[in-house]
């Protein structure tokens, strides 16, 4: 499962800042939607925030952008987590399977 995600390492980065790109633009249109003053940096930081699950306090209606960021963030960091916990456990779990191989010639070049 790694080994074919490993060939899309690009993947994890592009979906971080295309989830900060959704945000920002999200939380931007909120605040005009909402009639408050809109500012880029505020948005920006609302958007980091959505990566830990904390969605800024927002009220409806909602952007659909923002609606879609709202999902995408907080998925974005529970596939990272998941892939850091993973390729250790995995690792150690080949290394227990080989142990019980036997009848089997190991060709080193």
């Amino acid at each position: 499962m790694l080994g074919a995600l490993r060939k899309y390492n690009w993947l994890f980065p592009v979906l971080i800042l295309f989830s900060l790109a959704l945000g920002t633009i999200g939380f931007y249109q909120y605040a005009i939607l909402h009639g408050t003053t809109p500012d880029v940096l505020s948005s920006l930081y609302l958007s980091l925030q959505l990566f830990v699950l904390n969605s800024g306090g927002v009220d409806d209606p909602l952007p659909l952008i923002l609606e879609i960021t709202r999902f995408l963030a907080p998925a974005v960091t529970a596939s990272g987590i998941f892939f850091v916990i993973w390729e250790p456990f995995y690792q150690n779990y080949l290394l227990f399977k080989i142990r019980f191989w036997k009848n089997h010639i190991v060709v080193v070049d």
